[in-house]
């Protein structure tokens, strides 16, 4: 009895030690299984690149591979979760991390090909500056030499020509450049970071961008002072300056939000508006020379004018000074001081080219045209009755008729003289 009781000790003991050993080692394999899988999502987690992820799959294949036959433990011990359920995550975190560090790579891709269009683009900008410079000497030699033949003539409006291709080129290059650095990324200047905006900053100055805007601008202006031109050429030069201003508008502000102190932003920003002003100013400037030309080339002389209302007042005291003068002239003398301004110069020359130009840059308004028209109309009204034209015809067919008379008693006159000596001669 004794015996049995012992063996029976012995083998509930002995159950007992197995049920122990193996509920440890399930308690072991539970752990070591969530162990593992928490290793793996952190390496997810920590991936930098791209590179990666096919041995995160690998590992997480393998990890399921080897605890497969613990499946049903494991889905006791995991409970909410399941053995699937748990593999299903893991899978979809890998699917996550690949698709972020896709679009790092992407944007690293793209961030390595704007580091290169940039540098070629602010390579063939400052390829186009040496260019310009080179030319424009070429140019202030042709007019130092002066010379007015017809081959220095031809080579100069080459050369002219070449200086405003070069310009627009640049005006181009300089527009993809700011495209490529502020208009074309998802996120905007606005929505970045400190971090964001400093490097966009980098970027901005090693472009070189600021100091080629400026340069443009003082080169187109260096241009329009160089000489005369049409009215065609000068509202071409009006528009594009107006484009390139708008596009500084719409482009200085983003620069603005890029530079670290307020002091250097406003110093930078202040000196391009103020190049654009000059640049307007010089085309403007150019347009009052053309317009003042057009009457100096009839001995007109109007007081000097540099503005649309320095204009405007000096068309209406040149005219009243007429009006107010027209007693102390002929009556031919003041209608042919009026056809000149009115017909030879205003109305031909100015009203229908440069009137248009002026206006649509407001440079001058309607109502000051309008007034300028009546003021004229006034002018003629003063003038008084021209003397009739076949007046003029009456005296010019007396004065002819009067000198064919004349002719004719010459004529005779002589004649007779002629027939007198004849006579004489004969009775001697």
């Amino acid at each position: 009895m004794k015996i049995k009781n012992i063996f029976l000790l012995t083998l509930i003991f002995s159950i007992l030690n197995i049920i122990s050993v193996k509920a440890q080692s399930d308690l072991e394999t539970t752990k070591a299984f969530k162990t593992a899988v928490e290793t793996l999502g952190s390496d997810i987690d920590k991936a930098k690149s791209i590179t990666e992820v096919p041995e995160f799959e690998s590992r997480a294949a393998d990890l399921k591979e080897k605890y497969i036959g613990k499946k049903s433990l494991l889905d006791k011990a995991l409970y909410p979760e399941t053995f699937e359920s748990t593999f299903q995550k893991i899978n979809n975190k890998i699917e996550v991390i690949k698709g972020k560090l896709s679009q790092i790579s992407d944007l690293q891709v793209e961030v390595t090909d704007l580091k290169g269009k940039l540098e070629e683009l602010k390579e063939y900008v400052n390829r186009l500056s040496e260019d310009y410079y080179t030319t424009l000497r070429e140019v202030v030699s042709l007019r130092e030499s002066n010379k007015r033949d017809r081959k220095t003539i031809d080579s100069l409006n080459s050369l002219m020509k070449k200086l405003r291709d070069n310009s627009k080129q640049r005006n181009s290059l300089i527009d993809e450049l700011a495209n490529s650095l502020f208009f074309s990324n998802e996120k905007s200047v606005e929505s970045m970071n400190e971090v964001e905006k400093k490097e966009l900053f980098i970027k901005f100055k090693s472009s070189n961008m600021l100091e080629n805007i400026k340069r443009l601008i003082m080169d187109n202006t260096r241009y329009i002072e160089s000489g005369a031109f049409t009215t065609k050429q000068l509202d071409e030069f009006k528009e594009e300056q107006k484009e390139f201003k708008a596009r500084w508008k719409a482009l200085g502000p983003k620069i603005a939000q890029v530079y670290a102190t307020p002091k250097e932003k406003d110093a930078e920003l202040n000196n391009v508006d103020a190049l654009l002003n000059k640049w307007d100013g010089s085309i403007n400037q150019n347009i009052w020379q053309n317009i003042d030309v057009q009457f100096r080339l009839k001995d007109i002389t109007l007081e000097s004018f540099n503005s649309g209302e320095e204009f405007y007042n000096a068309l209406m005291n040149y005219i009243d000074k007429q009006i107010k003068n027209v007693e102390q002239k002929s009556s031919e003398d003041r209608h042919n001081a009026y056809n000149t301004f009115a017909d030879s110069v205003y109305y031909k020359n100015i009203a229908d080219t440069w009137i248009p130009l002026l206006t649509r840059y407001k440079m001058l308004n309607d109502e000051q045209v309008d007034n300028i028209d009546n003021k004229i109309n006034e002018w003629y009204d003063s003038l008084g009755e021209a003397m009739p034209n076949w007046i003029y015809m009456l005296v010019i067919g007396v004065l002819v008729l009067v000198v064919i008379v004349l002719i004719v008693m010459l004529t005779l006159k002589n004649s007779q003289l002629k027939k007198q000596l004849n006579e004489k001669n004969k009775n001697d």
